[in-house]
């Protein structure tokens, strides 16, 4: 053992001993091929937001004045009383 000639029985680094080793051709990819990027109008779903964020978010006040709107039945949404924690798409009516 003076030499240091003899090996050792460490574990190599790299992949673990019950990981048998493949070629390069035959390794899988480390994520999926990328798609294509095909974007239809039908294929979009629309982006729901909470009611008080949207409001805030227009400058009509911050979300907790607007919470106690909504709370208060001063807003509707569609024609109808707004609930708290209600969300709201693009296509909604606020009053």
């Amino acid at each position: 053992m003076a030499g240091g000639s003899e090996k050792t029985s460490r574990p190599r680094r790299g992949a673990p001993k019950s990981t048998p080793k493949l070629a390069r051709t035959q390794r899988r990819p480390l994520r999926p091929p990328a798609r294509p990027a095909v974007r239809e109008e039908a294929a979009i779903p629309l982006r729901s937001q909470k009611l008080q964020k949207v409001l805030a978010q227009a400058g009509l006040g911050s979300r907790r004045a607007m919470e106690e709107l909504i709370v208060s039945g001063k807003v509707k949404v569609n024609g109808a009383p707004a609930k708290l924690g209600q969300r709201v798409t693009s296509e909604d009516e606020i009053q």
